[in-house]
This record gives C-alpha cells, sequence and structure tokens, in this order.
C-alpha cells in the first residue's frame, strides 16, 4: 500500500523529533535538589546544554543558598502550628464559658422557681398561723380568721394559676411568641 509523498514526514522532520525526544528524555533525568552543606540548605539546579544538531555538550549546575527561605519556611511552619493550638484552646474555651453560662441559667432559674415555691408557701403558713391565734383568742375573732382563710384559698388559687402558665411557657418551643 502506498502512501502519499506529501504525508510522509521528511528525514530532516525525523531526526528533529528524534533530537527533541533525546532532550526531552535528558531533561526529565537532570533534576534540582536541594542539599545540606555545612549547616546551610542549597538548592541545585542542572541545566543541559545542546549543539546544534542535538548533541549534549554539557551540563551547567548552579548553587542558590536557600537557607534564609528554609528557616523561613520551618518558621511559618511553627507559626501555623501555634495558630491551630490557639484556635483549639479558644475553640475549648468558648465551649466551656457556654457551659458555665447554661449552669448559671440553670441556677437562676432554679431560685426563681424556688422563690415562686416558697413564697405563696410562706405565705398560707403565715395566715393559717394567724388563723390559729385568732381561734383561740378571747373571745375568738371569727372575722378574722374567715379573712386568713379566704387569703389562704386566693393565694391557693393564683399559685395554682401561676404555677400551670409557668409549666405552659417552659413547654413552649422556642420559635413559638409568647400570647
Amino acid at each position: 500500500m502506498a502512501t502519499d509523498p506529501s504525508r510522509r514526514p521528511r528525514q530532516g522532520e525525523q531526526k528533529h523529533r528524534a533530537r527533541s525526544a533525546r532532550k526531552e528524555k535528558l531533561c526529565e533525568r537532570v533534576q534540582n535538589h536541594t542539599a545540606r552543606w555545612n549547616g546551610q540548605h542549597i538548592e541545585a539546579a542542572n541545566y543541559p546544554v545542546f549543539s546544534a544538531s542535538g548533541e549534549l555538550l554539557e551540563i551547567v549546575v548552579t548553587g542558590i543558598d536557600v537557607t534564609e527561605r528554609k528557616r523561613a519556611e520551618e518558621a511559618l511552619r511553627e507559626s501555623e502550628a501555634e495558630a491551630r493550638e490557639s484556635e483549639q484552646r479558644y475553640r475549648e474555651a468558648q465551649i466551656a464559658l457556654a457551659h458555665a453560662n447554661r449552669v448559671a441559667t440553670m441556677g437562676q432559674l432554679t431560685a426563681s422557681i424556688t422563690h415562686e415555691v416558697n413564697q405563696p408557701i410562706t405565705a398560707a403558713v403565715t395566715y393559717a398561723l394567724a388563723a390559729r391565734r385568732w381561734l383561740s383568742a378571747e373571745p375568738p375573732n371569727f372575722h378574722e380568721v374567715d379573712d386568713a382563710l379566704s387569703l389562704i384559698v386566693k393565694e391557693g388559687i393564683a399559685q395554682a394559676r401561676s404555677s400551670g402558665e409557668s409549666a405552659h411557657s417552659l413547654r413552649r418551643r422556642p420559635h413559638e411568641k409568647t400570647p
């Protein structure tokens, strides 16, 4: 099977492609590297030099002292590690503060509920003691006893209503508005 002569690569092009492939293969083997020498970091770069025909003539090696860059990179890594540790301590402090805030809020709520429960009970006991005194007086003061017992009943009803409202508001979801 014959190929079209215009489609066949020319001999010069084939040689050029072969030289380019050799150059690329050689360049792949020539690498930059960093080494330590007398406590310094030296970065070596190798550059191949080719003739016009594509043959390797020499490899030029350059060295650059990158000690300061390496020190800066290490300082940056240390700084980033310290920043991560600080951020972790900050998060832990936020969590502890949030917990302390919840505990304080619960303490305040407990004190408030205790007061709301104790105050009417104390008032009822005071009214009952007064009623007993008025009953044991000579002559017994039934009008005052009736007033004291009426106050006990009134406080009991008010407390039952207040307790029911408090329980209802505690059961209400946070997104519901107070009526």
